[in-house]
């Protein structure tokens, strides 16, 4: 009898690192893949056509979440070690290892629950689970969830004043994976520094005053960055996520107003983390 694998049916785990599998609450939707790196090629005085790498193989790992309890894949933005991880259909599915994470991004809107997405990169395996499963894992059914009214954000003295609307935060890293010869997996993958952020704020304006645009060319900087990610009860020891963000430099502002609506301005900065003055 065909049937169809249901979203109750399916967990995604992470490895803790010590032979454990602990499971992610929050996942709204996952895609895991990779794509062949064969090509063909033909000689003269044959026929056969003939196959070869012509790359390493890698996979890719996709998955976007609701922020429900804790953020279990920012800080992997800033290591070089792998992550490996399991999804889990009818009791099977796909491990994989030496994931490594290449972006990340949260973001929350006024009436939403703060979301995240990450996207990472596979160097090592991907492939079917096997049964005998000598691992443990942890099903973890504790939610911490979050609201537009339990974040707290912090931009100098602007926000005391001017009602934020809603944040992005993304962040990229890059990493340039070591192979030798004779060997289909790297022999390390380095993270390149500095990682560099994009924060996005949509403010409905008070007393916002813009900056010189002039002015920018000399580098006008705001020195902090708070974002506060609480549980509901907006209790200090349920904080969820926080973003911690040094010398934003303003990428752009734009001032919008209409007839039948409050004066907005959406405020771009870049910042730098690991970055090496």
């Amino acid at each position: 009898m065909l049937s169809r694998i249901k979203r109750e049916g399916q967990k995604f785990f992470l490895s803790d690192g010590n032979g454990f599998l602990k499971h992610v609450n929050g996942v709204q939707d996952i895609s895991l893949g990779y794509q062949t790196t064969i090509s063909s090629f033909s000689v003269l005085g044959a026929k056969k056509t003939y196959l070869s790498p012509s790359a390493p193989q890698t996979g890719t790992l996709n998955i976007n979440s609701l922020l429900f309890y804790e953020d279990v894949f920012y800080n992997k933005l800033f290591t070089s070690e792998g992550f490996s991880g399991k999804i889990e259909y009818k009791k099977e599915g796909v491990v994989f290892d030496n994931a490594h994470l290449v972006s990340y991004s949260s973001s929350c809107s006024i009436g939403e629950i703060p979301s995240i997405s990450m996207q990472a990169d596979i160097y090592g395996d991907m492939k079917k689970n096997e049964v005998k499963e000598t691992t443990k894992e942890f099903l973890n059914n504790s939610f911490k969830i979050a609201g537009y009214n339990s974040i707290n954000l912090t931009l100098g003295d602007v926000f005391k004043t001017n009602r934020v609307q809603s944040y992005a935060l993304s962040a990229s890293a890059k990493r340039n994976p070591v192979y030798s010869f004779n060997s289909k997996k790297p022999d390390e993958v380095v993270l390149n520094n500095p990682i560099e952020f994009s924060i996005n704020f949509n403010i409905e304006v008070d007393d916002y005053e813009i900056e010189n645009m002039r002015g920018l060319e000399k580098g006008s900087v705001f020195k902090d960055i708070s974002i506060d990610i609480n549980d509901t009860s907006r209790c200090s020891e349920d904080l969820i996520q926080s973003f911690k963000l040094e010398n934003a430099i303003i990428e752009s502002e734009s001032y919008s107003s209409a007839t039948d609506s409050n004066v907005n301005l959406a405020l771009s900065l870049k910042a730098y983390k690991g970055l090496i003055l």
